[in-house]
């Protein structure tokens, strides 16, 4: 999966009903891309809880 992200085909390991239901896609890669970061075999590797946080929050579209 890891080699997925790098190439760009995150989102054949995505849910085909995220496709149907989500009106932005490049926020599904993005999320999924933070998400394998904190998979990452050496903890020293991963991003920090407040990284994550900051980073989630960046993504989150501005309330209408």
């Amino acid at each position: 999966i890891m080699s997925r992200a790098d190439d760009n085909a995150v989102m054949e390991a995505v849910d085909s009903e995220v496709s149907v239901t989500c009106t932005d896609m490049g926020l599904v890669q993005k999320v999924f891309q933070l998400a394998l970061l904190c998979t990452k075999q050496h903890p020293i590797d991963r991003p920090r809880m407040h990284e994550e946080a900051r980073v989630l929050l960046w993504l989150m579209p501005a309330p209408a």
